[in-house]
């Protein structure tokens, strides 16, 4: 794995390298790799992506919005899939939706059946 640190200049690009295996509460494996200033997030279940975050809806908004925020000032972007499908793209190059919008979050895509499935889909006790 290659990860450029030093970004002494904050024009320079950031570029990432790399794949890293990470295993969820409920053992199953996650992984995160990393192309350029691209990373994308692959997910086999949705009770995995719930896992991740806050527990409460208003501080995952907030969660999102804070991760938006640095991503675009490191001009990164992160993809998300659950399942091999693509779920949320957030940071440089994402076509904001509307739920995004309604969400405060810019520069991201969020879909409603996303939304929808993360919101009915039971946490893992």
């Amino acid at each position: 794995m290659l990860v450029t640190a030093s970004r002494p200049d904050r024009l320079l690009p950031v570029d990432i390298d790399g794949d890293i295996d990470l295993e969820s509460p409920a053992g199953r494996t996650l992984r995160l790799a990393a192309r350029g200033a691209t990373m994308q997030l692959s997910v086999p279940h949705w009770q995995d992506l719930q896992s991740l975050g806050p527990r409460s809806l208003f501080a995952q908004r907030r969660s999102l919005v804070a991760a938006a925020r640095l991503l675009m000032r490191l001009n990164v972007g992160l993809a998300i899939d659950v399942a091999n499908r693509p779920v949320l793209h957030i940071g440089p190059g994402a076509k904001t939706s509307l739920l995004a919008r309604l969400l405060g979050v810019s520069n991201a895509s969020i879909g409603f059946a996303t939304a929808i499935k993360l919101l009915t889909t039971r946490r893992n006790a």
